[in-house]
């Protein structure tokens, strides 16, 4: 039985705020289950990857898909 690669399963292209702003990240099933979404990421935009965009790198997601305009929240002042 062939192995299952990490790229294999759905994936979700991801932009979370960073301490220097919005910063890309690629969010696989077993890192949601596994608890990468936690209390202190705030989840900008997602989008649901196919097949052959789950293989591209993160560079190239973030050119195809650019981080959203920020609103500032009252509370992080």
């Amino acid at each position: 039985m062939p192995q299952r690669r990490r790229s294999d399963g759905p994936r979700t292209f991801v932009w979370v705020r960073g301490p220097r702003g919005p910063e890309p990240q690629i969010w696989g099933e077993e890192a949601r289950i596994a608890g990468e979404r936690t209390r202190e990421t705030v989840v900008l935009a997602t989008r649901e990857l196919s097949p052959d965009e789950s293989r591209l790198p993160l560079r190239a997601l973030a050119a195809r898909y650019p981080a959203p305009a920020e609103t500032r929240d009252a509370t992080d002042d």
